[in-house]
């Protein structure tokens, strides 16, 4: 499969994981939550998404580029699960209405990207490099999740 084609279907695969993450409608007890808590707007919180699929489809497009899936299985699982869990919260935090089990897909992201950076490191330091954002993007949401999951605790179980 020549590279060009690699770089399509990462960027159809990103695409797809955004659209995803983006297609639950808001429920009406996330406006006053957000008033209450710490929390990000709509459009930093869709500049972090397209930076986290572009970083990290172009960090695993320079490991799959020159060779074959199954010569780099463990950062394509690792890149494929950033992917899932980025495309999962979501379903969680909107489509279910399940703030606790958005929090902790966000603590599972947080380390399937540090695993991604070990991983990636032993093929390409550069790719493992470009993760780095995305680590401190992961972390980040993950403490703004547990903000907005305390806030619904409070705000529905006080």
């Amino acid at each position: 499969m020549s590279k060009i084609i690699k770089l399509l279907l990462i960027g159809l695969l990103s695409t797809a994981a955004y659209t995803f993450n983006n297609m639950f409608p808001i429920p009406e007890w996330y406006q006053p939550l957000t008033e209450e808590v710490w929390t990000l707007t709509f459009q930093q919180v869709n500049m972090a998404e397209v930076a986290l699929f572009s970083l990290s489809g172009i960090a695993f497009w320079m490991l799959w580029k020159d060779r074959s899936l199954g010569e780099i299985a463990w950062p394509a699982w690792t890149y494929a699960g950033i992917l899932i869990l980025s495309s999962l919260w979501s379903l969680f935090f909107f489509g279910h209405e399940i703030p606790l089990l958005a929090f902790l897909d966000m603590l599972a992201l947080t380390g399937m990207t540090f695993l991604a950076i070990t991983q990636f490191y032993k093929y390409n330091k550069t790719a493992a490099y470009l993760l780095i954002p995305c680590i401190i993007g992961a972390v980040f949401f993950t403490i703004n999740n547990f903000m907005l999951y305390s806030g619904y605790a409070e705000m529905f179980h006080a």
